[in-house]
């Protein structure tokens, strides 16, 4: 995830959950209409597309604001442990306020 701010890693967990452990809110994400929407709570909504399916790269803004602009690439799929522990396969649930 990147900005004019910077950049720093997030993750688009199963089910829709979003997660940053730079800025961490109960936020979730979802596909509509080939968009990647993110409800990013305190931090923002954000809508972002596929520019090149293969690489799986990003980019658009904040909603209202595409000037507020924000990119994402992806970096590597869930390890077996991490799809374990994230849809159900634990009794522990990550959850951040």
């Amino acid at each position: 995830w990147s900005y004019s701010g910077g950049s720093f890693q997030v993750e688009l967990r199963p089910f829709g959950g979003f997660y940053s452990k730079t800025y961490p809110a109960l936020a979730t994400w979802s596909v509509v209409d080939k968009k990647v929407t993110v409800d990013w709570k305190k931090f923002g909504k954000f809508e972002l597309e596929a520019k090149d399916p293969v690489s799986r790269f990003l980019e658009g803004g904040a909603l209202g604001n595409p000037l507020n602009w924000r990119k994402a690439e992806f970096i590597r799929p869930f390890s077996e442990a991490e799809k374990r522990l994230l849809t159900g396969g634990s009794v522990w649930n990550f959850e951040y306020d």
